[in-house]
């Protein structure tokens, strides 16, 4: 803002005219020498900030007049946003200590340029000590600040570049004439390589940095750099455990400075990639010999002309490459097959005008004569510079897979037959909906339905299956298990009939989706017979439960009578035979002795009617229980056969009441199993044991016999077997016989306990 030129503005001459003293004149003489020739500016205001002065260096600064300045103030060369400060600074310095001191600034040119300055200024006061007048002294810092700000680019720069560099960097400085060093500087790149903190190495002697200097020459390379100034280049290879960590190519120089700046490129990726790439060349020599097959580099002629062929070549064509490379014994065209060389001939070059891949499968004649089919894949490739162009690529042997290709199709043809002559209904429909794809004859006949209604509807649709949800259920299964076997379910037919169906089914590929192959089996016609026998067999179990019923209660019965009847009837008998012996002279020798025999035959009847009466019935079952019946038994099979018998009985079976029908089984098993032991086995000695196994009443006896055959198990006249089976069945109980390997045989029987 321009304001008007004070009229009560001392000039220069009126100050040069208050002075007086000669001294004095000669003293403003040389005020105004420094006034006017100093390079900084010099400006006189007023207290609001008006020029009343300035120097000419002050004028030049800022582009003006000293004339056109005193109709300015300094706020009209002052950029808005100082304002403010400066504001700050003459309330809170220049009036409370007089003097401003030194800040920056900036100045408005004339010309609208902005340019930065120092300034520092001081209050005048008059004789009333009140605030008067302020001197400015104003330094234009422009080259300063440029050269600041570049010296401040050059080492953002520097250190953009040392930060952003690859290769580590690292400054040392030399410790007096020790020839130690310690670390001064180091990049990124360096502390990542050496994985350490410039924080904790900063100031540090290289030994205790890195204590391998000596040995990896590092440490010899500074000191010989440090004395001979002559910069050095070797490479560095760091171990641990015996074992190669890292390549380093390091550059070691002399500043000017006289530090020592080692410049490390880590090389460990480098390397790396390079045994890696050693590692990969091995690798494909190692592939390529090993393929099962033959790689190729040939020209685009007639002849297939091999300019290069892998170790394959002999396995596929009975040649070596270097009878192949060049046609040197035979051209690889004249191995194709007569048939095929036109075809292979047509198909390479149509790809190679397409520039695409080509895939084809033709026959080659062997160096031994043989026909072999193969498979080859390549492509065109042009080379530089006009050169023309050859073909790549890969040869393989697929006469196996052809062959298998050639069985695969007749067993299509094969499961087609059988698929159709199959007496069981064979469908393939979809997973994912169910529709039929494909039914067999044998499917129509058991529905009722024709080919034309069923294919593309499905057995929900037709209401074949009889249960929506078991279908779902089996199809969820046969998901989970990926196949599932006779599994039994109804089947409606057209008419509405229903049948008994044994379904499997298998997940198979079918015109690239995912199927389900069933088979399904008619069991309508044995389901009945089953039911018939297993009514017949009820029967016949009640029948035969009755007849053992009845026969304990006739042979009890009957033991009853012949022991009353006959018992009575013999000891009468004994008895009167006895009276009439005592009553015959002794002199009738004859007589007397017939009358002994008879009296001897009377005494074997009454005992075989016993041995019958107990047979029939043994009286000790009813008196003394199974265990006593059993020893018995044993005892006397013991007595009249030699056989040792031992019988064992659980002693966790004494307190428990077993039902009748339970004690007259086990004991006629048990009875049975030792005459048949006496009759069959030629045995020695049998042991019989009675327990508790898991919760059933379990009945072992084991003889060390010629043990029983197969035959006689599966002979159905084999009664003995038969009727301890049938007895068992009787109760709810299971038989087992079988014979030990070294002979011998166990008969196992377990009932329930009631």
């Amino acid at each position: 803002m321009k304001r008007g030129r004070r009229t009560d503005m001392p000039d220069k001459s009126c100050v040069k005219r208050r002075r007086t003293d000669e001294g004095s004149l000669t003293a403003d003489w040389k005020m105004h020498q420094i006034y006017d020739k100093t390079p900084d500016g010099i400006v006189l205001c007023d207290l609001e900030g008006r020029f009343l002065e300035c120097n000419p260096a002050f004028a030049q600064m800022v582009g003006y007049t000293i004339e056109e300045l005193r109709d300015l103030a300094f706020p009209d060369i002052t950029p808005p946003q100082w304002h403010a400060m400066e504001t700050d600074i003459i309330q809170g310095r220049l009036f409370a200590q007089g003097h401003s001191g030194l800040y920056v600034k900036e100045y408005i040119h004339r010309d609208g340029t902005v340019f930065p300055v120092e300034l520092r200024a001081f209050l005048i006061r008059d004789r009333h000590n009140e605030p008067f007048e302020v001197w400015a002294f104003v330094r234009d810092i422009s080259e300063r600040t440029a050269s600041e700000q570049k010296l401040s680019r050059l080492e953002s720069r520097y250190r953009s570049i040392t930060e952003s560099t690859l290769s580590g960097i690292m400054v040392f400085e030399a410790v007096g004439q020790t020839g130690d060093f310690v670390v001064v500087e180091i990049n990124q790149a360096a502390e990542d390589s050496e994985h350490l903190k410039r924080t904790e190495i900063l100031g540090r002697r290289v030994r205790e940095v890195y204590p391998q200097s000596l040995e990896s020459g590092l440490f010899a390379a500074l000191e010989r750099v440090w004395r001979s100034s002559q910069a050095e280049r070797f490479p560095l290879i760091r171990t641990r455990e015996g074992r190669i960590e890292a390549w380093h190519d390091m550059y070691v120089c002399k500043l000017p400075s006289g530090e020592i700046m080692a410049l490390s490129h880590d090389l460990s990726t480098q390397k790396q990639g390079e045994e890696q790439l050693w590692e990969r060349q091995r690798e494909l020599t190692t592939l390529m010999a090993n393929l099962p097959g033959m790689a190729y580099r040939c020209r685009n002629d007639l002849d297939w002309t091999m300019e290069f062929v892998s170790e394959g070549c002999r396995g596929l064509t009975g040649y070596g490459a270097p009878e192949l490379v060049g046609n040197a014994r035979i051209s690889y065209g004249a191995l194709i097959h007569p048939e095929d060389r036109e075809y292979v001939w047509d198909t390479i070059q149509a790809a190679i005008r397409c520039g695409e891949r080509f895939q084809l499968v033709y026959r080659l004649i062997t160096s031994s004569g043989k026909q072999r089919w193969v498979w080859e894949q390549g492509i065109g490739v042009d080379l530089p510079s006009g050169g023309g162009t050859v073909v790549e690529g890969f040869i393989t042997d697929i006469t196996q897979r052809r062959q298998m290709e050639e069985e695969i199709r007749r067993s299509e043809l094969k499961f087609l037959k059988i698929f159709q002559s199959s007496p069981d209904a064979i469908a393939i429909s979809t997973l994912k909906e169910g529709l039929y794809l494909d039914v067999n004859d044998a499917f129509l006949r058991y529905t009722g339905y024709t080919r034309e209604e069923v294919i593309g509807r499905t057995s929900l649709e037709m209401g074949i299956w009889d249960s929506t949800r078991e279908r779902e259920e089996s199809l969820a299964r046969l998901v989970r298990e990926g196949g599932l076997r006779d599994q039994e379910r109804q089947w409606r037919t057209r008419t509405g009939q229903k049948l008994t169906i044994l379904w499997s089914g298998e997940l198979i590929e079918f015109g690239g989706e995912q199927c389900v192959l069933s088979v399904n089996h008619d069991i309508t016609k044995r389901k009945q017979i089953e039911t018939e026998l297993v009514h017949s067999r009820s029967q016949l179990q009640i029948h035969a439960d009755h007849l053992q019923t009845t026969l304990e209660r006739e042979r009890t019965e009957i033991a009853r009578e012949i022991h009353d009847e006959l018992g009575q009837i013999l000891t009468a008998l004994k008895m009167d035979l006895s009276w009439l012996r005592k009553r015959l002279p002794v002199s009738l020798g004859e007589p007397l002795g017939k009358l002994a025999s008879m009296t001897d035959t009377v005494d074997h009847t009454i005992t075989a009617v016993q041995r019958i009466c107990a047979e029939l019935r043994p009286a000790v079952l009813d008196d003394l229980g199974l265990e006593a019946a059993m020893q018995w038994q044993a005892d006397r099979i013991q007595e009249r056969s030699g056989l040792v018998c031992e019988t064992i009985v659980d002693p966790a079976l004494e307190g428990i009441e077993l039902g009748h029908k339970i004690t007259i089984t086990v004991f006629r098993i048990f009875q049975e199993a030792l005459i048949n032991v006496v009759r069959h086995a030629r045995a020695s000695r049998v042991l019989s044991v009675l327990r508790i196994h898991d919760d059933l009443l379990e009945l072992e006896v084991i003889d060390d016999g010629k043990g029983i055959a197969r035959e006689a198990l599966e002979d159905t006249s084999s009664f003995g077997v038969i009727g301890m089976q049938e007895r068992a069945n009787l109760v709810g109980g299971h038989t087992e016989i079988f014979a030990h390997q070294g002979g011998g045989t166990t008969v196992r029987v377990r009932l329930p306990l009631r």
